[in-house]
């Protein structure tokens, strides 16, 4: 569902002009400090202005907004857009525990990529505690973006949404 909410906007021109003047309004001008932004933009692939944008049309688009967080001990070594269709949250049990797992890139869906788990930003160690078989370098954290609504405990939901009949 939320591969179709993303690229609603290739078949509507209207509907791809607002996302895409709320996404400059949301992220579009970076930071008042330039010395913030250079700092992130050295964690990611092409630089943080990119790596946030994605993940705010991702919100936008779906109601969910994903970064991928790496470190290498402490120390956060890398800042990735994930795309919003590619994430599915995991229970792990009754109390509510949860981590990310990120679908295959060929979309065949469920796998975990090259046995890794995500953890939510700021849990990587009580992960760690939880699934003692995951090896501690391959997890990353995410962070997640989610336009509350109280139609899903886990998911956003885009607001658009119900605008989709009369467009």
């Amino acid at each position: 569902a939320f591969g179709a909410a993303r690229t609603f906007k290739i078949n509507n021109v209207q509907h791809s002009a607002c996302i895409q003047a709320s996404k400059q309004a949301l992220v579009g001008l970076g930071f008042k400090n330039e010395k913030v932004e250079d700092t992130l933009d050295a964690l990611c692939e092409i630089s943080w202005q990119d790596t946030l944008g994605d993940a705010a049309e991702d919100f936008l688009d779906t109601g969910n907004g994903y970064i991928e967080v790496v470190r290498t001990g402490d120390k956060i070594t890398g800042l990735h857009h994930l795309p919003a269709n590619d994430v599915d949250i995991y229970i792990e049990d009754a109390s509510y525990n949860r981590h990310y797992r990120i679908r295959s890139a060929t979309g065949t869906g469920g796998g975990i990529v090259g046995g890794r788990v995500f953890a939510r930003f700021g849990e990587r160690d009580a992960l760690k505690s939880r699934l003692k078989e995951v090896e501690e370098a391959t997890i990353s954290e995410v962070i997640h973006f989610r336009q509350s609504t109280n139609m899903n405990r886990w998911y956003g939901y885009a607001r658009w949404l119900a605008a989709t009949a009369s467009i």
